[in-house]
């Protein structure tokens, strides 16, 4: 699909991003233990210059960012999305509940200068 929109560099970034969140949001919604007919949502969203990435949970509780120790084996979704990111957030669609974390993965610089000439 990134392909299709011109953005086929951002296909590793992008893969390891949606991991991070859709992992995030599929342990929130389990931790609920309430039977949902889809337990996640995605959503990508393509820019000229970059990607959004959006999934849906059920737990209304917004994402905690961990501090962990250099031996810990998980707890740096967040930190991972961060650094790939330009910017990330999230917020409570009022028709669905629960939360929505998103971010936005720019284009490489070359593609943004090329852009702007």
């Amino acid at each position: 699909m990134l392909a299709e929109w011109g953005l086929a560099e951002l296909t590793e970034t992008a893969e390891l991003v949606v991991s991070e969140v859709a992992t995030n949001a599929l342990r929130e919604s389990r931790a609920l233990r309430q039977p949902l007919p889809s337990p996640i949502h995605l959503w990508l969203r393509a820019h000229p210059l970059s990607l959004v990435v959006m999934v849906w949970d059920a737990n209304p509780q917004p994402p905690i960012r961990k501090e962990v120790g250099d031996d810990a084996v998980s707890g740096r979704g967040l930190m991972i999305v961060e650094a790939l990111s330009s910017r990330w957030g999230w917020y409570e669609p009022q028709d669905m509940g629960g939360k929505c974390v998103w971010c936005e993965i720019p284009a490489k610089l070359r593609e943004i200068a090329s852009a702007e000439d």
